[in-house]
């Protein structure tokens, strides 16, 4: 009895090893679709790229549980991704998408401090995806993989050189402002795009959204946004410039944030604004468009003042009519003789210095600027529906004052797009290409001093500000993908630290 009992669990058990054994062949094996990864660098790495596809290719070809496929086959996943090489520092960013409902897997996001941690990064990576789509034990030696879902920004602190990504985001940035909107003591990243603006803060664990909303004015094109306590009552002012897409003409809104969300103070002001900093402290400027040329901005800029209800503006006393535009201006001590003078990035993108007195002293020959900012012009009495030709008016990109050696000298900062077009396209610009650039006075004129490497995509606004809050001021900038200009649109927050003579220089 005892035998025949013996038997039957040893034949029971049998089946269920068996069972067991052959699981993992009845499992679906997962497929995977890797697409190239692109680099972004000075040299030319196309070994690197087919080396990291291979690699991939390799460590998701597993067994019974993982396999990869062509781009014309069917696929569970699809991974794509991007690396970035600046200088001796590695920043790579990979994606794995479900390909039946398109929403991220795995986010994964590391930096490194030598070309050859892409490969580690790669290998992290996959481990991710063995433990976390495919349920296989981690392998030893390997850093424990980032949270499933998401973004992960590993923070690694100062750097030589430093540079900081963001996520990529699914809209066109026009314009950012990095300031302490909710005094808070920490610097929060506001971002314009379309109809929306958002304010995100950068932490050690990523960029972190804190707040997303609508503008509810649809009849206008946002532009700009500029950030300042105008009134001095403790609670900081945004500005938001557009132009009005029927009249076309500036309309301009002033809002204040707090915990409940946007409350929009003035509306339809008919000025484009733009805070710019002086040694005094940060001024609103504004200008109309209604000038005597109907094809120019031929008007005056002014300083801005709340007017005596507190929910408008009216201009100062204080103008500079030797400003053919109110956006590209800054005002500091250019060419070091201890008067404040300012610099002008004129339309044409050549950048002028005038004395305190408002004379000319200085006009350059190098094109500088580029924005895909324009206004539809053609004098005032005319609107959309006139049935005109309109003329394509584009305006100007920031400029900055700063002084980047600490050391008393003043520097013109300025970015640099490159039209494809080279300007002979009217009604079209098409900058795929881009830099940030220092230039200082050396008696003679203004030279460079030093700038960003040369970064791919449409540089549509930058500031000079400690976005991180580590005390150290940095070039932030919003990037627009230029492959993705006329298809899905995308953009991402870039800051970088100046390179000058191989030295990192701290703002």
């Amino acid at each position: 009895m005892k035998a025949t009992w013996l038997r039957f669990n040893v034949l029971i058990l049998a089946v269920l090893f068996s069972f067991l054994l052959s699981a993992s062949a009845w499992a679906e094996v997962k497929k995977f679709m890797v697409t190239p990864i692109r680099i972004t660098s000075q040299e030319d790495l196309g070994f690197l790229e087919k080396g990291i596809l291979r690699m991939l290719e390799a460590r998701l070809n597993i067994p019974d549980h993982a396999s990869v496929v062509k781009s014309s086959e069917p696929a569970d996943y699809i991974v794509e991704g991007s690396v970035l090489i600046f200088g001796d520092q590695v920043n790579t960013e990979i994606k794995l998408i479900n390909a039946a409902s398109k929403e991220l897997e795995i986010g994964f996001n590391e930096v490194g401090t030598q070309k050859g941690d892409v490969l580690k990064h790669i290998d992290l990576f996959t481990e991710n995806v063995r433990t976390q789509v495919l349920g296989i034990a981690p392998a030893s030696g390997l850093k424990s993989p980032v949270q499933q879902g998401g973004y992960q920004q590993v923070y690694q602190g100062p750097r030589n050189p430093e540079m900081w990504r963001g996520p990529a985001l699914k809209k066109e940035i026009q314009s950012i402002a990095v300031v302490d909107i909710d005094d808070d003591k920490e610097n929060e990243t506001l971002i314009l795009s379309d109809n929306e603006l958002e304010i995100y803060r950068r932490t050690r664990e990523g960029f972190a959204p804190l707040w997303q909303g609508s503008l509810d004015n649809l009849d206008v094109k946002h532009l700009f946004v500029d950030v300042m306590d105008l009134d001095n009552d403790g609670q900081k002012e945004i500005f938001i410039t557009g132009v009005h897409e029927k009249n076309l003409i500036p309309a301009s809104f002033i809002y204040h944030y707090d915990a409940s969300g946007l409350t929009k103070i003035a509306g339809y002001l008919k000025y484009f604004l733009r805070v710019v900093d002086t040694k005094d402290g940060p001024v609103l400027l504004g200008q109309k468009t209604q000038g005597k040329d109907e094809r120019m901005l031929n008007t005056t800029v002014y300083r801005m003042i709340m007017d005596q209800t507190g929910s408008g503006l009216m201009t100062s006393d204080i103008s500079y009519p030797f400003a053919e535009n109110v956006f590209g201006m800054a005002f500091g001590d250019f060419m070091n003789t201890g008067e404040e003078s300012t610099a002008v990035l004129g339309r044409d993108g050549v950048i002028s210095i005038y004395s305190s007195e408002g004379a000319q002293v200085y006009r350059g020959s190098e094109e500088y600027g580029g924005t895909r900012a324009a206004i539809d012009y053609k004098g005032i009495r005319y609107t959309k529906d006139d049935g005109m030709v309109m003329d394509k008016l584009y305006l100007q990109q920031r400029i900055f004052a700063a002084d980047l050696y600490q050391e008393g000298k003043t520097s013109i900062v300025v970015v640099k797009n490159v039209d494809e077009a080279m300007g002979l396209l009217d009604r079209t610009r098409v900058y795929r290409k881009g830099h940030i650039e220092s230039l200082q006075w050396n008696e003679i004129g203004l030279i460079s001093q030093g700038r960003t490497q040369t970064i791919s995509g449409y540089i549509s606004d930058y500031t000079i500000a400690d976005m991180d809050n580590d005390g150290k001021k940095e070039i932030v900038f919003s990037v627009v993908d230029p492959t993705k200009l006329l298809e899905d649109k995308r953009s991402r927050i870039l800051s970088q630290s100046f390179i000058v003579k191989g030295v990192k220089q701290t703002f």
